[in-house]
């Protein structure tokens, strides 16, 4: 069983992630930044990813006659297999938030504010798995990918394996002789 200082130890780290909103409420314009590095295992995420990861937190928390606009970025380093060649690849995958918190909520999409401090973690978090479920990016623009035959990575050579994919419910069409395509002889002449 964990100790209570075991257990209350991801709320305390992620203290940073609270705004007084009283405070930012009564001052439109007024703004507060949240710029935190915190570890990925602090947001209890189940993922292939090493609790020892860090979430880069960039957020702005601005007062709006309208609300609460927080705006901003998570950033998170990552590394996977390309998609074609399934060479490895690091990038860093960006999610970028734009939500209004109210305290009464007017509009569709905005927030309910229910206390004095706007939590920021569950939006924190939420970015954060979206970060982690984006597909990785190709090793280069052109990666030619491997041969879906035998396996060879065309970025490093070539093969002679036939990859064409053909539907052989289409093959009558191969026959077909359209009158642009005719060499002429047959086809009288269109201008007399």
């Amino acid at each position: 069983m964990e100790s209570s200082a075991e257990s209350s130890r991801p709320s305390v780290a992620l203290r940073s992630l609270r705004v007084n909103t009283a405070e930012l409420l009564r001052q439109p314009g007024l703004q507060r930044r949240v710029d935190e590095r915190l570890g990925i295992g602090l947001f209890e995420i189940d993922s292939s990813v090493s609790h020892d990861e860090h979430v880069e937190v960039d957020l702005v928390c601005e007062s709006t006659l309208q609300g609460v606009r927080v705006t901003g970025s998570v950033r998170l380093a990552r590394s996977g297999e390309c998609r074609r060649c399934l060479a490895r690849v690091a990038w860093v995958e960006s999610v970028t938030a734009d939500e209004l918190y109210q305290r009464e909520v007017t509009e569709p999409d905005a927030i309910a504010i229910e206390t004095d401090a706007l939590d920021l973690s569950s939006l924190v978090r939420d970015m954060t798995v979206l970060a982690l479920a984006a597909e990785p990016p190709l090793c280069r623009d052109e990666c030619a990918g491997l041969c879906p035959v035998c396996g060879v990575d065309r970025n490093d050579g070539s093969c002679s394996c036939e990859t064409e994919i053909r539907d052989e419910r289409w093959a009558a069409l191969d026959q077909l002789v359209l009158d642009d395509q005719s060499d002429g002889a047959d086809s009288p002449d269109p201008l007399g």
